[in-house]
């Protein structure tokens, strides 16, 4: 049996202001702190099937505390792992768009 990609997900509670959003994007992997707030990780290690809610809830977290590494476990999978790089907007895109406060 092929096992499919997973990805790891590492959160800097450093960076980490707590303000909910991967919680509200991905609450079967992300929960916060009853004392501080800041997010935790549920899952450590969510299969493929979460990915598009694990990037909503990387791409929305206000501070970016949020990253992911891929763990390809197939190569035949690694084109339908994608690239988990950050799919926001550059800095320089939003400025010409004139997106205030960026």
């Amino acid at each position: 049996m092929t096992q499919r990609p997973r990805m790891e997900i590492v959160i800097d509670r450093d960076k980490c202001m707590g303000a909910g959003q991967c919680v509200l994007a991905a609450p079967e992997v992300f929960d916060q702190h009853e004392q501080d707030g800041r997010a935790l990780l549920l899952v450590e290690r969510p299969d493929r099937s979460r990915l598009d809610a694990v990037l909503e809830a990387r791409d929305t977290c206000p501070l970016s505390a949020i990253r992911l590494l891929a763990d390809v476990t197939d190569v035949t999978d690694v084109a339908d792992m994608a690239d988990v790089t950050d799919r926001r907007t550059p800095p320089t895109a939003r400025h010409d768009r004139g997106i205030p406060g960026e």
